[in-house]
């Protein structure tokens, strides 16, 4: 699994951040990736989103986490 923190309109200034990205994209990698809200449209197409908020975080968070475990065990 390929984490990343954070895909922002900073951190795709960087061919070579953009570069990495492309790469896990096109992997067989599971990927957990926070996505800033100005980028969510570009990134919504290639798989699930989840919008956090103070209210909805520790919920959300179980739910990732069960995700994530389903995915890991294949």
């Amino acid at each position: 699994m390929v984490v990343i923190d954070e895909i922002g309109p900073m951190e795709y200034k960087s061919d070579e951040f953009v570069k990495a990205v492309g790469e896990v994209l096109n992997s067989d990698k599971p990927l957990l990736a926070v996505v800033h809200r100005r980028m969510i449209d570009k990134f919504r197409p290639l798989g699930k989103t989840h919008v956090l908020s103070v209210e909805n975080r520790n919920r959300e968070f179980g739910i990732i986490l069960d995700e994530i475990m389903r995915e890991l065990r294949g």
